[in-house]
């Protein structure tokens, strides 16, 4: 499979400080789920197959990785379209002229690959990672949960109860929706 590196490793960084094993599914595209013990998913990315250059991949494999090694191996691979296979219990991440490539060793744990519940994901908006990972920080200063909403081109987040913090910032907005954020503990 092939696919514009950026595309992988927005998420991947964003998510790094938050999940450490996550679930990933390769099946008509690439998932990565991170539920919590109790199934509540703290993060989800999907990217279908029509957002991949190539996609060639046949079958469904569920796994778990290392999200922290996942993220590095991202950001030393400097080209930025990139390949990704499954082989023997390992996910290959290369270059696209395949003259650097990393073997990740993945974990199969049954428990942790729980049926993702379905979220409907249609509120969105468009604004740079970075901003979204400062306003985050931001509203966790205070609590480690918060409510983001989308509401007339601004983001909206709100954290806390006793001690309080809001922000909002103009962005691309595609409905109009609320949702909720937190830190695992």
């Amino acid at each position: 499979m092939k696919l514009r590196k950026e595309l992988i490793e927005i998420p991947v960084e964003i998510f790094k400080d938050i999940i450490i094993e996550p679930c990933i599914e390769i099946n008509e595209g690439l998932k990565i789920i991170a539920p919590n013990e109790s199934n509540c998913i703290i993060c989800m990315f999907e990217l279908s197959k029509d957002k991949f250059i190539n996609y060639d991949f046949e079958g469904i494999q569920k796994f778990k990785i290392q999200m922290d090694l996942f993220n590095k191996v991202l950001k030393r691979i400097k080209i930025k379209n990139i390949n990704i296979n499954f082989e023997n219990e390992k996910i290959i991440i290369a270059d696209e002229d395949n003259k650097k490539s990393y073997e990740i060793a993945v974990m199969h744990d049954e428990d942790g690959l729980r049926e993702s519940p379905e979220i409907p994901l249609d509120k969105n908006f468009k604004m740079e990672s970075a901003k979204l990972k400062e306003l985050l920080d931001d509203a966790l200063i205070v609590s480690d949960a918060c409510k983001i909403e989308t509401k007339e081109n601004k983001l909206i987040i709100n954290s806390g109860q006793l001690n309080k913090h809001s922000s909002k910032i103009e962005c691309t907005i595609l409905g109009e929706g609320v949702v909720g954020y937190s830190t695992p503990h």
